[in-house]
């Protein structure tokens, strides 16, 4: 039980730092986020800086320093880190190895790396007398585990849980343990049930799991046999609507975000709704921001669509001032047979930033994928999975721009009713406390 004024000890254990510029940081940092009745500490197993001030610190072990133990057992594992400010943590993470070969690796789909890896941190020697060290001196409350694809750091987790007698709450916001996936590679395969294995074996020490969308708690209730909750990034609806800008042609789309796992196929679906509607003058175009490498195939692709300009990245700040300016945000997840199913769990953070935005949503995917079920579910967005389905919502909007207005409406009531961050650290500190008094 937590003593009146004290604040409870969370301790974050990740294969990467809590930092903005990653998804990871990005997401935590929204959810954590003043929460002032927690004091949160971050181990990582990789390189990078901490940037984010609800963070007060953390111990950062790196694969150079794994490495260079293997070679030579007096060479030391693992320091202790401060939060450091936003500018310095994106130059220290630009000059990160081991993730552009873990980019590359995903990019190809080289599961002989992931399979390296994971008897890499085996072998390693990272469970050292200072790590042990720091979290006996941090005395954590509760350990929160992101329980992520890759096996080792469920191999990690798990080692650390046996460990000390703390109690654990688990997150998993992607799909990592079902048989729901379309590969025909034997090493695939060979990681994906030594995946579950670690995963399940974490599962089975947490008091609390947290899911990220309703699919997922329908399929991980039943193959946990436990009562997940649901958890997503929030924003503050209590607030007033921004102020609306209206719609006016021609009307200018916008997609923020990651286009792997062929997203960027159904943007081109879009684009090329979007020529065929602009025949005769300019209604329509689209912008995408993307952090995605353009490779030649997209470049093609997208060169060939009159309407559709790759912007590249920006900073994650400005971010939310483009999609402000827009006219309609767009979301868009895959509907080929090879990658549908990889979407079939998982939900967009950007989404909630779009219903926060106060602009309409045309989102392109399949009704049996979560982020595309749960926003027809609650009317949030205008949805097609083909091309004449996109086509027939643009001149819907041609015919009557009022159409804008109402799905801007909607997705702020769904973004009030499910993503409020104050009912989100409502649930937090009230599960938390319950985890920690049992």
């Amino acid at each position: 039980m937590i003593k009146e004024n004290h604040k409870m000890r969370i301790m974050v254990i990740s294969a990467i730092p809590w930092n903005t510029n990653n998804n990871f940081g990005n997401s935590y940092a929204n959810i954590f986020d003043g929460m002032e009745k927690l004091e949160i500490s971050n181990i990582y197993f990789s390189e990078g800086e901490i940037d984010d001030n609800n963070v007060s610190g953390g111990f950062r072990i790196t694969p150079m320093e794994i490495a260079k133990n293997l070679i030579s057992k007096k060479s030391k594992v693992g320091k202790r880190v401060s939060v450091v400010n936003q500018q310095a943590a994106v130059l220290t993470n630009c000059k990160e190895p081991a993730k552009k070969i873990n980019e590359f690796a995903q990019r190809h789909k080289l599961f002989i790396f992931h399979l390296m890896r994971d008897f890499f941190w085996r072998i390693g020697r990272w469970n050292t007398p200072e790590l042990q060290s720091y979290i006996k001196e941090f005395d954590p409350d509760l350990f929160f585990i992101p329980i992520n694809g890759n096996c080792y750091m469920n191999r990690i987790a798990n080692k650390i849980i046996k460990d000390w007698d703390v109690p654990v709450v688990g997150y998993i916001s992607d799909d990592n343990y079902t048989l729901r996936q379309l590969k025909i590679s034997p090493l695939f395969w060979i990681r994906r049930f030594c995946l579950r294995f670690y995963v399940k074996k974490v599962v089975d020490q947490c008091e609390k799991l947290y899911v990220i969308s309703d699919i997922q708690k329908r399929d991980y209730d039943k193959a946990f046999k436990t009562e997940c909750d649901i958890l997503t990034k929030g924003k503050n609806f209590k607030e007033s609507k921004p102020q609306n800008k209206g719609f006016q042609e021609p009307y200018h789309l916008l997609f923020t975000g990651n286009i792997t796992s062929n997203r960027w196929k159904s943007l081109s679906v879009i684009g090329k709704a979007i020529d065929n509607i602009n025949k005769d003058r300019q209604f329509f175009d689209l912008t995408i921001y993307t952090n995605s490498q353009i490779t030649r195939e997209m470049a093609q692709r997208f060169g060939s669509e009159k309407s559709v300009r790759i912007a590249g990245s920006i900073p994650s700040y400005k971010v939310s001032e483009k999609q402000a300016e827009a006219d309609i945000l767009v979301h868009v997840e895959p509907t080929d047979i090879r990658y549908s199913w990889t979407a079939y769990h998982g939900f967009s953070t950007k989404l909630v930033d779009y219903m926060a935005a106060n602009r309409p949503i045309l989102a392109y995917g399949l009704e049996t994928q979560a982020s595309i079920s749960h926003l027809k579910e609650n009317k949030a967005a205008m949805i097609a999975s083909t091309q004449s389905e996109v086509e027939f919502w643009l001149k819907k909007i041609l015919e009557d721009s009022s159409v804008l207005q109402y799905y801007a409406d909607q997705g702020w009531k769904c973004g009030a009713a499910h993503h409020d961050i104050n009912k989100i650290h409502e649930m937090l500190e009230a599960d938390f406390q319950e985890v920690i008094s049992k």
